[in-house]
C-alpha cells in the first residue's frame, strides 16, 4: 500500500505526461527493489535481473501501467539508479 509521502511525490507528475524507464547500471546494485514494487512487472515482466543489473524488457508495460503505478520504482531505488525521462 502506498505511503501518504509517495502519494505526495506521484501527485507531482501530470497525469497525462509519460516516462521512459531507464536504469544507470553503473549505479545500479541488483536489489530489485523497483521490480518488486512495479506493477506491470507482476502482470507481465517488464523489468528482468542480468548480469546483476535490473533491465528494463518490456518499456510499452511500463508506460501502460503509468499513473496508476505512482511511480514506486524511482521513488525506491536507493541508489538513484532508475530513473524516468519525459517522453
Amino acid at each position: 500500500m502506498a505511503t501518504s509521502e509517495n502519494k505526495m511525490k506521484s501527485a507531482t507528475r501530470p497525469g497525462n505526461v509519460k516516462y521512459k524507464p531507464e536504469i544507470d547500471v553503473e549505479k545500479c546494485m541488483g536489489c530489485g527493489l523497483c521490480m518488486d514494487s512495479c506493477e506491470s512487472h507482476a502482470v507481465k515482466g517488464c523489468l528482468i535481473l542480468k548480469n546483476g543489473n535490473m533491465c528494463v524488457i518490456d518499456e510499452a508495460s511500463c508506460l501502460a501501467a503509468q499513473p496508476r503505478c505512482e511511480y514506486r520504482c524511482e521513488q525506491l531505488c536507493p541508489n538513484r539508479a532508475f530513473k524516468l525521462k519525459k517522453v
